[in-house]
């Protein structure tokens, strides 16, 4: 059993948390229940890296080895793979360990230098571990930094613009690169939360290792005289080449002529909305191109910012995140589509009011909850059959305690749903049942005392169910008041 306890991260280790999320989330680098290589050399990129999938596993489900690679290149190597064996441990995560084997050659006879040729050993390592393990996915650590310096390297060497777009890409075959949008000043923020303090490699500071020399001279000084904001004007850069030339070799697929979005029925608002799927089938360059062509449909001027956000806090960001746009439009992730809304189209969730359902058969209007409810008593016999109509109902009549009561949800509310082995926060229920946030203050509950037994529109409790032994049973049935 591991050591580490999860404690609650400040606000700096926690941006670099949530940036990670949505990089995995945008680029669909995990779909969930994946077994996971994480690399982790011992340094600070990778023990954040490791600390960040730690805490992000339940979210998706992962299952988590560490493996470290022995390159046997300096004194000291096999101190490095024990700290890190101790690491893993104190996750209480298995640990595995490859001594590598070091070529100066590469596959067609050329000479690698030191640095090329631990890389190439680094990647065989991976992939026999993949094989081995029959895991899905390995997470490298790279940041943001490794990806312009990349560039740089490469640009010095003359390369052209497939290969400066591809310098450390987020994810290629079964490596990905959760930290790539975060910084290296946003990983030594994170360190002071590391329960395991990193190893230093003092490889690092070696100058006369061309990569130091970009890191440690060039990048400084075209900061200091250039450009203070050269890192990011390139890593922006990197992604205009990126998406340029999925546009260009149709990679983004052609997007066609409008209109681009939908339109939701009229009982919803007759809002309009993207379809996530259509959004999500796109590569970056596709999905940039699509986000210009729909503001332009909703009379928005797309600028470059204004789309990149689009896209990454809303489109890719998680259910529930909204952003507002000019000319008075609110867009909002829910779940399987973005809603577009215009300012004013949200209804607001009505003042509390609770209404009485009295124990005899009829039709009962509520106005103050925008509810009608038709309720007819039966006699049960055989076995039971549930409607498949979720705005219908069939309890158990003995177990009911009348009068029934009608009321919107309130906070630390609870209930059984029906099929599960105990009672749970209607608050995580609906989440799990991907009810978009601006609808939760719309959903009624039906309660039996002070326990619910029915959501309409949703699920009734498992305490209330009809089973074998019911006598006499209510069906219920709920409709809008503006129901057509």
């Amino acid at each position: 059993m591991g050591e580490v306890v999860e404690k609650k991260l400040p606000r700096p280790a926690f941006e670099v948390l949530r940036k990670a999320r949505e990089t995995i989330l945008a680029h669909r680098m995990l779909r969930g229940g994946e077994k996971v290589i994480l690399a982790v050399s011992g340094g600070p990129d990778s023990l954040v890296l490791l600390d960040v999938m730690f805490r992000l596993r339940e979210d998706f489900r992962l299952g988590l080895e560490v493996f470290h690679v022995d390159h046997g290149l300096r004194p000291g190597c096999e101190v490095d793979a024990a700290y890190v064996n101790k690491v893993a441990a104190g996750y209480g995560l298995p640990f595995s360990c490859c001594k590598a084997e070091v070529r100066r050659t590469g596959p067609e006879g050329e000479s690698l230098s030191p640095e090329e040729a631990a890389r190439a050993a680094r990647y065989r390592a991976f992939e026999k571990r993949l094989r081995e393990s029959r895991a899905d996915r390995v997470a490298l650590g790279h940041q943001a930094d490794d990806r312009v310096e990349t560039m740089l390297m490469r640009l010095c060497g003359g390369a052209g613009p497939r290969a400066l777009a591809s310098s450390v890409p987020p994810l290629r075959g079964p490596f990905f690169r959760p930290l790539i949008r975060v910084w290296r000043s946003e990983i030594e923020e994170y360190l002071p939360s590391l329960p395991f303090p990193p190893l230093e490699d003092p490889s690092n500071r070696d100058l006369s290792i061309p990569r130091n020399r970009i890191r440690h001279v060039v990048i400084p000084f075209l900061a200091r005289e250039v450009n203070p904001g050269v890192k990011y004007s390139l890593l922006r850069a990197l992604d205009l080449l990126d998406e340029g030339l999925g546009a260009k070799t149709g990679l983004g697929a052609e997007i066609g002529e409008g209109p681009f979005l939908l339109r939701s029925p009229a009982e919803e608002g007759g809002s309009r909305y993207l379809p996530m799927d259509v959004y999500l089938a796109r590569d970056r360059a596709g999905r940039n191109q699509l986000l210009h062509a729909l503001l332009l449909e909703l009379g928005v001027r797309p600028s470059y910012r204004l789309v990149k956000d689009l896209g990454r806090n809303v489109c890719e960001g998680r259910a529930g995140n909204r952003m507002d746009l000019p000319g008075g439009i609110v867009a909002v992730n829910e779940y399987d589509r973005v809603l577009f809304l215009r300012e004013g189209k949200e209804k607001p969730s009505a003042p509390g009011s609770v209404e009485t359902v009295p124990e005899e058969e009829g039709e009962y209007g509520f106005p103050l909850l925008s509810m009608k409810l038709y309720l007819r008593f039966e006699e049960a016999g055989g076995t039971a059959s549930y409607p498949a109509d979720a705005w219908e109902a069939l309890l158990d009549r003995e177990l009911l305690d009348f009068p029934l009561r009608l009321r919107r949800l309130m906070p630390g509310d609870r209930f059984r749903p029906l099929g599960a082995p105990g009672s749970r926060k209607v608050r995580d229920f609906l989440i799990d049942a991907k009810v978009p946030r601006r609808l939760r203050g719309e959903i009624l509950a039906l309660l039996s005392g002070e326990r619910i037994a029915w959501l309409p529109g949703l699920r009734i409790s498992d305490e209330f169910k009809v089973t074998e032994r019911t006598r006499r049973s209510v069906r219920l049935r709920a409709e809008p008041l503006d129901h057509p």
